[in-house]
């Protein structure tokens, strides 16, 4: 509905507009389940290699025209999933719109949400060999998709990587409760208690509530 203001008004879609749409589509309903996209009539559903090949497909940042749309992308009338996800990256292709960081966070939590862990190391790299320098989200979700992955030392590396590139103070809770998760299900106790000392202590620092599901 509000895509559909917006060309009334004509106001042309930008990257916050499909981000926004993407978002809407990349996660699972609730209690929908994860999965693909749900094609029609026999088509092929998505999956994460055609997200990361459509994304890939795009302008870069600094190579993107103005949008040249008169209105934003009407949403898909199927149910939406990685299908539409793929369309409407398709579609910020034709409309000159390059995507972010962003958009490629968005991406990343998606899959992750629909079970496709695998795919997030993947976008991640995508990011940075477009340009996007990955902030703390990014390498939350990196983090997150590891420890499901059964890969804790990765996971223990990318934590690092947070560090070394933006300071101990980017390294907020959310990132440590990921870390945790992954040495924990790896059965590395020591590093998961040590990591979640400091997310303990990242989330007084910071005046929230105790990281609950990391304990």
């Amino acid at each position: 509905l509000l895509a559909a203001a917006m060309g009334v008004d004509g106001c042309p879609p930008n990257a916050v507009t499909f981000n926004a749409l993407l978002w809407a589509h990349c996660m699972p309903r609730a209690g929908g389940g994860g999965g693909g996209g749900g094609g029609k009539g026999g088509e092929a559903s998505a999956g994460p290699s055609e997200v990361l090949a459509a994304v890939s497909a795009l302008p870069p940042t600094d190579a993107a025209s103005p949008s040249t749309a008169t209105t934003p992308p009407p949403p898909p009338s199927s149910a939406g999933g990685l299908d539409a996800v793929v369309r409407l990256l398709r579609t910020m292709g034709t409309s000159g719109v390059a995507p972010g960081l962003d958009t490629y966070n968005t991406l990343m939590a998606g899959c992750l949400a629909r079970g496709h862990a695998g795919a997030v190391p993947r976008l991640f790299r995508a990011a940075a060999r477009a340009g996007h320098r990955p902030n703390a989200l990014a390498y939350t979700t990196l983090i997150s998709a590891l420890a499901r992955l059964g890969r804790p030392d990765a996971a223990a590396r990318a934590l690092d990587e947070l560090e070394a590139a933006a300071g101990a103070t980017a390294v907020d809770t959310a990132a440590l409760s990921a870390a945790v998760d992954a040495l924990a299900r790896a059965g590395a106790m020591g590093p998961a208690r040590a990591a979640l000392d400091r997310a303990a202590a990242s989330a007084a620092v910071a005046g929230d509530p105790p990281p609950v599901a990391a304990y």
